[in-house]
């Protein structure tokens, strides 16, 4: 992508904190674990208020720089510089990730490379208000990856906690990703809970094994309910263990009732039908998030409490009151069973599946969302899949894969199970009798990472040809396809003639009959890396 505004300020601050124009005091720092969000401490016990270090800017400042940096910059964009140049995005990431989005907004993966720590390290010791801000921007997000980062931050979060003149430091934290995956105390998550108050998201992502081994601790539950009960607005469990219980989403509706967003792998045992169990009601939740199931089930646990896929779970919401404001619904396996679909299909606008293994129940699903605005659709290898032409309210439909890892795929396997389903769904979507719909989006990561430099030309034509006879723009995952495209006008890009793939039956833009119209493409790469 082209260079923003705040990459070129960003290399701009890189020149002010250089070896020539940095302080002489230090600062503390800790080697990060596996990329803890909290990679340093600070020289001072708390970290002084933005107009104090301002007072004292003239008397702490003993470089050669002829002006403090807060008298280049008022205090207020240096934030804004500080915090997209050395933050993990997705502390404030309350709805799930959009395709739709800006790339930079959302945080799947929230992984630091080794010099965020060195430029964290060397912006801190720019000046008291630079140490200031960097601070409070790395405990915005924690993540924890093992108990010996979890004791680290909670021992300096509570150092602050000795004064009470200042904010303290926990409370600038938002988010924390909780990723032990081996055994640890529970006293000190729980003591964690209770440094940071204004906790909006947490995030569980552990277990290594086959199957899950043991559901959530009730410890956690009881602290994210206790202390977090009216801040607390996502939470997600996306790891093998610590998966709750039914038991346990009941007490989070029932403490949690401005939880917005539920994100959920598989839960650790479902009741047994035949039980009377009290009734799940999450009145403020909108986005729903059933993840794929592990296949392999606990060895304790039979196939009706461990069942591979999610009707059973959608039977115990048969009332329009337990999900009043729901409007998005993310699941990896679409349900055979349409009674949920039947309930709550007019409130649904956004939906995000697959058509794996059967592709009619998607095609159920959809016949019963007469709203849905934005469809998600999840495309497996070899799996063609055609929507119904009549969804007339459609307005944006991304094509995602399945496969979010690097791939290596030969040339003609690749076109069959990957090129050729897109193609085909492409086709179909021309053919769609829809006035609404304004974008199709083709996230290429993953399975799909490449295919708009070694397809151009096949792109190309459906991108003119989605443009021409529907007005709808075919984008990329960064949304930036129509101006890469742009240079070539009404000249196909260069061709290769050695390698060619045959549209058969579908649309051309030179010839609005179903002809055969070869398409040459450029030469398939057998590495194909993901930008995520």
């Amino acid at each position: 992508m082209p260079p923003t505004f705040h990459d070129e300020l960003w290399e701009w601050v890189k020149g002010i904190v250089s070896e020539e124009s940095r302080p002489a005091f230090t600062s503390l720092t800790r080697s990060p674990s596996h990329g803890t969000s909290t990679g340093g401490s600070r020289t001072t016990k708390h970290p002084p208020s933005f107009e104090e270090a301002s007072k004292s800017l003239n008397q702490s400042w003993q470089c050669s720089s002829p002006r403090p940096a807060t008298e280049i910059l008022p205090v207020e964009l240096w934030r804004k510089v500080l915090r997209y140049a050395l933050r993990l995005t997705g502390a404030q990431s309350i709805n799930l990730n959009d395709p739709f989005e800006s790339d930079y907004i959302q945080e799947e993966y929230p992984y630091l490379p080794p010099e965020c720590f060195d430029d964290r390290d060397a912006c801190r010791r720019v000046c008291l208000t630079f140490d200031a801000l960097v601070t409070e921007i790395m405990v915005e997000y924690i993540v924890v990856f093992t108990e010996e980062d979890l004791v680290w931050i909670v021992k300096k979060l509570e150092d602050d906690i000795l004064s009470a003149e200042y904010k303290r430091l926990g409370d600038w934290t938002t988010r924390i990703d909780f990723c032990i995956s081996g055994s640890y105390d529970p006293d000190w998550m729980l003591r964690l809970l209770t440094l940071t108050p204004n906790l909006v998201i947490y995030t569980t992502n552990t277990g290594l094994g086959e199957y899950p081994e043991h559901p959530m601790n009730t410890c956690i539950l009881r602290g994210l309910v206790d202390f977090h009960g009216k801040t607390l607005r996502r939470l997600d469990w996306t790891g093998l263990n610590d998966a709750p219980t039914y038991a346990n989403l009941h007490a989070i509706a029932k403490g949690i009732p401005s939880l917005t967003t539920l994100h959920l792998r598989h839960l650790y045992g479902l009741p047994s039908p035949t039980t009377p169990q009290p009734m799940l009601v999450f009145p403020s939740l909108k986005a729903l998030s059933l993840g794929l199931i592990p296949l392999t089930k606990p060895p304790n646990m039979t196939n009706e409490e461990y069942p591979p896929c999610w009707d059973f779970f959608l039977r115990y919401f048969a009332h329009k009151f337990q999900l009043p404001r729901i409007q998005r619904l993310d699941i990896d396996i679409c349900p055979l069973l349409p009674d949920f679909f039947t309930t709550y299909g007019r409130k649904i606008k956004t939906f995000r599946t697959s058509a794996r293994p059967i592709p009619l129940c998607v095609d159920d699903a959809l016949k019963a969302l007469p709203n849905l605005q934005t469809f998600h659709y999840i495309s497996s290898p070899g799996l063609e899949y055609q929507i119904p032409s009549d969804q007339t309210s459609l307005q944006r439909i991304a094509i995602l894969s399945s496969i979010e890892h690097d791939i290596s795929a030969p040339a003609i396997p690749f076109q069959s199970s990957i090129i050729k389903p897109l193609d085909i769904m492409l086709a179909n979507i021309i053919n769609m009798d829809t006035e609404k719909l304004t974008e199709v989006r083709i996230c290429d990561r993953g399975g799909f990472a490449g295919i708009f430099e070694s397809y151009n030309l096949l792109f190309w034509h459906w991108s003119r040809g989605l443009q021409q006879k529907k007005n709808i723009k075919l984008q990329n995952k960064y949304g930036d396809l129509d101006t890469r495209y742009a240079k070539y006008g009404d000249t196909p890009p260069p061709e290769q003639p050695s390698k060619r793939y045959t549209i058969s039956n579908q649309w051309s833009p030179n010839n609005s009959d179903h002809t055969e119209n070869p398409l040459p493409i450029d030469i398939i790469q057998n590495e194909y890396q993901s930008d995520s």
